[in-house]
């Protein structure tokens, strides 16, 4: 896991936020995000005597999962057009990279995202 990552997510914890890790990815590559966050979401690769059967959906969309956390702000950051929909359900979405439909702010990397995240007055 990069620095940056890691940074953004303590910086959101002293501003007071919840963070929850939402990855369309599998848990067994993203296993070092795990400890980071108060919940972590991903889809479960399902291997039988060492080969790949298929995939175990946690969640159809980030949107589906997102519902549950209605009774606070939102603040949602991606970087693919998988998340465009979540942008949408967000009380502010932040795209990273590109320009994803539905975001309120393109950031071009972590540590910008970082930076905004530092000077959010509370």
């Amino acid at each position: 896991m990069s620095p940056e990552a890691r940074e953004l997510v303590e910086t959101l914890k002293e501003k007071g936020f919840k963070v929850v890790l939402i990855s369309g990815s599998f848990e067994e590559v993203l296993e070092s995000f795990k400890e980071l966050g108060d919940e972590f979401m991903a889809n479960r690769a399902i291997f039988e005597d060492g080969k790949f059967q298929g995939i175990r959906l946690r969640f159809r969309d980030k949107v589906e999962f997102l519902k549950r956390f209605r009774d606070g702000f939102i603040l949602a950051m991606g970087d693919g057009y998988a998340d465009a929909k979540m942008f949408e359900r967000a009380d502010m979405g932040i795209a990273v990279g590109r320009e994803i439909p539905g975001a309120d702010l393109l950031v071009k990397d972590l540590k910008e995202l970082v930076d905004f995240i530092k000077n959010l007055k509370p």
